[in-house]
């Protein structure tokens, strides 16, 4: 150890027995380091120090624990990356192809509970299946139409309302109406136009106007209807109310006002003169709604009081030329008490009598009449005589 250096000396010092064991790789057995002590094996690895043995090996030791580079092969990498992305697309559009099978076959199945559920709602939406429905519905409900024109009104008022409970459809209503129509109704719908015969409204007014129902008749009927000895109060009114409604409903009247105006227009037309009446309902016949409203009927009965006089005749004359007329218009006050519908017999004197007149101790007909036969004098030749000349 004297050619050693210190340094050397002491870190041969701190080497422990298996680092000793390195001795091997310069020469030493196994079985020869085993029959060694620690300080022989010292002094052992110290002559190696001194003779260089020890590089070499610090050297191997250095090449066994560094780690052996390897070459990259980027075109090997390449084709590596090529082929997990190939294999990562293919698996993409299978999953792809299997979720748009599974759509499809969704979406088939879906159609399918449709079209089920379509057949299903087609069959119990059927005209036929909806009629027997509807009409065993309502058949507790309806009663037959009477043959009076107010059993008519009071029928389409009550299979109406039972319509509207049970919601029937438009297009249902004039066949379930038929079972219940008198033999009167029926035959009007037998004749009505086949293209109409599927329509209410239309069906409804060809029967009220076969039996003369219109806006006057539901009128007079409203005025003139009265109570029944065996009828209760309740029933005499929901009649009352029926016809006012059906009235109301034929004016076309939807709001308040248009029936003030209704209310007092029939109640002016209820004052008016038979010749200024017939003025009105001619002028009314040619009107949009059917009907004057209040400021229309005034205007229009004054100008037919402007241009005519009490009897009825028109003014005519020309600028230079006196009326035709030599009734002077002395028209009084609107008051029903003054209006000649409420006077109507206003004869100062009495009517002559038809008579036959004897002649020869027998009954003849006047000479006047000449060749003709009785039935046709009768019919058409009818002459007036005197009383003293009576029969």
């Amino acid at each position: 150890m004297e050619s050693l250096t210190e340094g050397q000396i002491e870190s041969i010092k701190k080497l422990s027995t298996a680092r000793l064991s390195k001795l091997i790789t310069v020469g030493y057995s196994e079985d020869t380091l085993e029959d060694m002590d620690r300080n022989t094996m010292l002094q052992a690895w110290a002559a190696c120090v001194a003779a260089g043995k020890d590089k070499p090996a610090a050297a191997a030791v250095t090449a066994a624990v560094t780690p052996t580079l390897v070459a990259y092969d980027v075109d090997f990498e390449r084709e590596k990356l090529k082929f997990e992305m190939s294999k990562f697309e293919t698996e993409r559009r299978l999953k792809q192809a299997e979720i748009e099978s599974n759509e499809k076959i969704k979406l088939a199945e879906l159609k399918i509970q449709e079209q089920k559920l379509a057949s299903k709602q087609e069959e119990k939406n059927s005209v036929i299946i909806l009629a027997k429905r509807y009409a065993g519905a309502i058949k507790a409900s309806v009663t037959p139409m009477g043959p009076h024109m107010l059993d008519v009104v009071l029928f389409f008022r009550h299979i109406e309302s039972v319509f509207d409970r049970y919601k029937v459809p438009d297009n249902l209503k004039a066949a379930l109406l038929q079972p219940y129509l008198n033999d009167k109704s029926r035959s009007v719908v037998s004749r009505i136009d086949p293209l109409l015969c599927n329509d209410y409204v239309k069906v409804r007014d060809a029967i009220l106007s076969e039996h003369k129902l219109s806006p006057f008749a539901y009128l007079d009927l409203f005025n003139s209807l009265s109570q029944s000895s065996g009828e209760t109060t309740v029933m005499y009114c929901s009649k009352l109310k029926s016809l006012l409604s059906m009235y109301v409903e034929s004016r076309k009247v939807d709001n308040f006002q248009d029936l003030l105006s209704l209310i007092v227009c029939d109640r002016v037309k209820a004052t008016l003169s038979d010749n200024c009446s017939r003025h009105i309902l001619s002028v009314e016949s040619a009107s949009t709604g059917g009907w004057l409203k209040t400021q229309q009927l005034a205007e229009a009965v004054d100008l037919y009081r402007a241009n005519h006089c009490d009897n009825g005749r028109p003014h005519a004359s020309a600028i230079g030329v006196a009326a035709s007329s030599t009734v002077t218009n002395t028209r009084s006050g609107n008051t029903p008490s003054q209006s000649p519908r409420f006077h109507p017999q206003q004869h100062s004197q009495p009517q002559p009598q038809l008579q036959l007149y004897r002649r020869g101790g027998s009954r003849h007909f006047p000479a006047q009449v000449g060749d003709c036969r009785r039935t046709e004098w009768l019919r058409c030749c009818m002459l007036q005589v005197s009383p003293d000349r009576a029969y």
